[in-house]
């Protein structure tokens, strides 16, 4: 519900991925994989040792590089206007949420490297308990702005209806 007491629907405010920098290693063992199969396959005589060569890289590169950027993909972090949410998962989804108006506390965390990487990571406790932890989340200034905003306008919506 909104201020006025009008029934107004959810609608996302933030949708975005952990940072990307958890892509740096895959990518580079892509290019490391990517080269030496173009500079070993050439002095490989047999076809059959080119075809293993070949094969041994493609596993190398779906196991270290295609499954990690399939699973950055797949995590999603979103702010409507009454809950956060952080989506995991690529064949079966982790979904969790907390409503702002349960929110009790949200604190971030930065490590140094995130301080240089412009990422933060959140955790939001409830009231009841429960706690929602967000990882490498990127821009955690405009997403804390973003957040409290959302939180600030629930407990006002909550606070009117009570009354």
């Amino acid at each position: 519900m909104s201020i006025d007491g009008k029934w107004t629907p959810e609608s996302t405010v933030v949708r975005l991925r952990p940072k990307a920098t958890l892509l740096f290693f895959p990518a580079i063992i892509f290019i490391a994989v990517c080269g030496a199969v173009g500079w070993f396959i050439f002095q490989l005589p047999e076809s059959w040792e080119q075809l293993l060569l070949v094969s041994a890289a493609l596993l190398i590169i779906l196991l270290f590089s295609v499954f990690p950027l399939l699973r950055w993909l797949a995590n999603q972090i979103v702010i409507t206007n009454r809950k956060t949410l952080s989506q995991r998962g690529v064949l079966s989804r982790h979904i969790r949420e907390v409503k702002h108006v349960e929110v009790s506390s949200v604190q971030r965390f930065q490590s140094f490297w995130q301080r240089m990487n412009n990422s933060a990571n959140f955790l939001i406790e409830t009231v009841n308990g429960t706690s929602l932890l967000l990882k490498n989340v990127p821009g955690p200034d405009l997403f804390q702005a973003a957040l409290d905003e959302q939180q600030a306008k629930a407990k006002r919506s909550a606070l009117m209806h009570s009354v």
